[in-house]
Parts: C-alpha cells; sequence; structure tokens
C-alpha cells in the first residue's frame, strides 16, 4: 500500500475481505475487521470478494461485526474530507495522502523501519494490528506528542509504546493540537 502511494497511485484499494478460492481458506471474522480497521484510513473503504464465494459483507459474521463495521465506515467518513484535502495536494506535489513514516520523518531511522505504520497527512498516524490474534502492538511514535482522540491518551516521540488493540479498535493517534477530522 505506501509502495503504492509513493509511486502515485493514491487511490488504491484493499478490497476488505480479500478473495479467496479452493486454494486458501475463507476470511475469518478477525481477520475481515482487522482489514477494515486497515482501510478505515486509507483513501478508498470498500468490500470486495472474489466472483465464485461472492462479497464478503459484515453480516456474513454477526451483529458485533455489523457495528464495528459501521463505526469504522463513520471513521472514514469523518476521515474523508481530510482525504480529498490530501489528495488535490497529491495531485499538485506527488506527496501521497498516506505517507510512510520515512517519507514524513527523513531524519529518523526507526521511522524509516516502520512497514505497518503510515501518516495521514502530517497529523494522523495509523497503526493497524497485522498479527493475527493480537490484543495490542507495539506503535513506534515518532518525534512530538501524539494523542489517542478516544481516549486523550498522550504518547511523546520519539519512542516506541505498547497500546491495547482489541479486536474492535484500530490504533490511530492525532498530533497533540490538532483534530484533523471530527469527533463522533
Amino acid at each position: 500500500m505506501l509502495n503504492r502511494a509513493i509511486g502515485g497511485a493514491f487511490g488504491y484499494s484493499t478490497d476488505i475481505g480479500g478473495y479467496y478460492d479452493y486454494t486458501t481458506p475463507p476470511t475469518t471474522k478477525p481477520l475481515f475487521l482487522r482489514w477494515a480497521e486497515w482501510a478505515a484510513l486509507s483513501p478508498i473503504f470498500r468490500l470486495h470478494g472474489a466472483g465464485r464465494t461472492g462479497t464478503h459483507t459484515p453480516w456474513s459474521f454477526d451483529l458485533q461485526t455489523v457495528h464495528v463495521y459501521n463505526q469504522l465506515s463513520l471513521l472514514h467518513e469523518r476521515a474523508a474530507p481530510l482525504i480529498l484535502k490530501l489528495w488535490k495536494y497529491a495531485d499538485r506535489t506527488g506527496i501521497p495522502p498516506t505517507r510512510p513514516l520515512w517519507l514524513e520523518f527523513p531524519s529518523d531511522p526507526r521511522a524509516a523501519a516502520q512497514g505497518q505504520e503510515w501518516t495521514l497527512g502530517d497529523d494522523v498516524l495509523v497503526a493497524p494490528v497485522v498479527t493475527e490474534g493480537a490484543t495490542s502492538r507495539s506503535v513506534y511514535f515518532p518525534r512530538g506528542c501524539w494523542r489517542e482522540p478516544q481516549t486523550g491518551l498522550t504518547e511523546n516521540g520519539p519512542r516506541s509504546a505498547v497500546v491495547n488493540a482489541p479486536l474492535t479498535q484500530l490504533p490511530f493517534f492525532f498530533r497533540c493540537g490538532t483534530s484533523p477530522f471530527p469527533a463522533k
């Protein structure tokens, strides 16, 4: 995803739920939810699936999945004005809306080592869970103050910290003193 953004494909899609066929196991509820979390603060948030198996949907699982997916959809909608603004900026400058940490913090070698975190513009740090079964994850906080918008928890970087990340929660942070998109 980050390579595609750097290469100019600002509107990549993750195809939430993915494809599966006769050679791969079906998408599980945890994989579906983590995939949706990953996509919520990316440019395009959409469901997809394989032709033989159909589109993967939240209601294919249970009511909790529907609720979490709805919350993630609302998060994406709240971020949409920022994404549009960043996309227009990207068209002029080539700087993508979703930025690997090495692009946003070029003099920080620890930022360069983070392959599963990115910023959405200058002020949103996104750190989705990519490890199966994980309920927490280590997040690298680049220089500055970062605030978790739901709890107000702050972290001052540069440093790494373990943050809670239950199946129903996407770890993301605002630069302190900013509100890049409205609260729910």
